[in-house]
């Protein structure tokens, strides 16, 4: 599980995405098969990391990672409800 401690948004994008990275890579040479990114502590997210979000779902399939976002808060989710992505809505689950 990777706990994201910052903002999803345009001014930590890299260093989210560098994040994400590791941790794929990470996954598959550990032979794992699950993606989790805890958002316990992201209070906001932009569009930059919308496009991170079905980036990174598109990897983890191409990888054959099982991708989930838990704890995400009521700001996060109705980001997610009003963009209205299938590979958004796919992602998120409550813990």
């Amino acid at each position: 599980m990777l706990n994201i401690s910052q903002d999803f948004n345009i001014y930590n994008i890299d260093i989210l995405k560098k994040d994400v990275i590791t941790e794929i890579e990470k996954l598959i040479e550990l032979e794992e098969k699950k993606l989790v990114l805890n958002f316990e502590k992201v209070d906001d997210i932009d569009a930059a990391g919308l496009q991170l979000i079905i980036s990174t779902y598109n990897t983890a399939k191409e990888e054959s990672l099982d991708f989930k976002i838990t704890n995400a808060n009521e700001i996060v989710k109705k980001v997610f409800a009003i963009a209205g992505s299938k590979e958004i809505q796919e992602v998120l689950q409550d813990e």
